[in-house]
C-alpha cells in the first residue's frame, strides 16, 4: 500500500507556499515565481527535497511526469515549483486513480478490432506503478486464439507453427511462449472460447454476417484454441474490472498481461467440425494439410 507516500504528500500540500502554487495555473507559474520572496523560494526548495527522499513518491513522480532536479539547475527554485505541481498530481495516482490519458490508451486497446493497437512500454511502466488496479493473489486466466489459414502455413508476424503447433504435434499440453507485447486474457472460459471461435467484427454488417454463418461451422477459422495460465500480480498491467473500465463490447472480464515468457496450458482445441482432443491433433493436422 501507498499510505505513507500519500501522507507525505498530504503534509506537503499543507505548506503555505505549496498551497499558493496549487492554486496557480501552470502557465502562470513563472509570474508567481517572480513575485515570491527569498524565504518562500527557500521553503519550496526544502519541501520538494524532503518529498524526494520518499522512494515511492519519487518513483511515481519521475515515472509519470519528469525527474526531480538538481540545485545546479538554472532557476532551481522555479523548477521545484513545477515539480510541486506534479507531486500534487501524483497523490491521485498513488490512490489508484488512472490518469485520463492512460484510460484512453486502455480503451483504445480494448475497443480495437484490428489487432493493430498496442500499449507501449512507457504506458505499461506508468500503469504498473498504480495500486488498486490488479489483484494481490495469483489468478487463473483464459485466452482464446482463432488462427487464420496463412498462420497455419507458418506465415505472419507470429511464428504460430513453431511456438504452438509443434508442441501440440508432440503431444504437449503445457509449454512456454514469449510475448514481446502485452496480451489480453479473461477471467472467464466462455469469453476465451468466443475469441477462439469467432472473428472480431469491424462493423455491424460484418457482425450480422458472422452470426448468420455461425450455424454452418463450429468456428470461423481452421483452428481455435483456448489456453489457460496462472499469473502473479506482478504480471498484470491492469485488471479492467478493478479499474472500472468497460469497452464497447461490454464486460469481458479482461485482464491485460505484461510482455514476457509464460507457461501456458492447452484447455480446448476446436476445428470447423467440432472440438478435438490433443490425441487427435496430429491426425487432424495431417488431414488438414492434405485437403487444403
Amino acid at each position: 500500500m501507498n499510505d505513507s507516500a500519500i501522507e507525505v504528500i498530504k503534509t506537503f500540500r499543507s505548506i503555505p507556499i505549496v498551497k499558493k502554487i496549487a492554486k496557480t495555473k501552470e502557465e502562470n507559474l513563472f509570474q508567481l515565481y517572480k513575485l515570491l520572496t527569498d524565504d518562500e523560494l527557500t521553503s519550496i526548495v526544502k519541501a520538494v527535497e524532503a518529498v524526494e527522499r520518499h522512494p515511492t513518491v519519487k518513483k511515481t513522480v519521475e515515472t509519470h511526469f519528469f525527474n526531480f532536479g538538481s540545485p545546479d539547475y538554472p532557476d532551481y527554485p522555479y523548477y521545484c515549483m513545477k515539480i510541486a505541481k506534479q507531486i500534487i498530481k501524483a497523490e491521485r495516482i498513488l490512490k489508484g486513480v488512472i490518469p485520463s490519458e492512460l484510460k484512453k490508451v486502455i480503451l483504445d486497446w480494448v475497443n480495437d478490432n484490428t489487432g493493430s493497437c498496442c500499449i507501449d512500454d512507457y504506458d505499461v511502466e506508468r500503469l504498473m506503478t498504480i495500486d488498486g488496479i490488479r489483484g494481490n493473489q495469483p489468478e487463473t486466466l483464459y485466452r482464446g486464439m482463432l488462427f487464420k489459414k496463412f498462420q497455419m502455413e507458418g506465415r505472419g508476424r507470429h511464428d504460430v507453427v513453431n511456438n504452438i503447433i509443434q508442441p501440440l504435434l508432440a503431444g504437449k499440453t503445457s509449454f512456454r511462449i514469449s510475448n514481446d507485447n502485452p496480451s489480453s486474457w479473461s477471467k472467464e472460459r466462455d469469453i476465451a472460447f468466443k475469441f477462439a471461435s469467432r472473428r472480431s467484427a469491424t462493423s455491424q454488417y460484418t457482425a450480422t454476417m458472422q452470426w448468420l454463418k455461425s450455424a454452418e461451422k463450429h468456428i470461423d477459422g481452421p483452428l481455435g484454441i483456448v489456453f489457460t495460465s496462472q499469473f502473479k500480480p506482478e504480471d498484470v498491467v491492469v485488471d479492467l474490472s478493478m479499474a472500472g473500465i468497460t469497452g464497447n463490447h461490454g464486460n469481458e472480464n479482461e485482464v491485460i498481461i505484461n510482455s514476457g515468457s509464460y507457461i501456458i496450458n492447452v484447455s480446448e482445441i476446436h476445428t470447423e467440425n467440432g472440438q478435438i482432443s490433443i490425441k487427435d491433433f496430429a491426425r487432424w493436422w495431417q488431414t488438414y494439410h492434405e485437403n487444403k
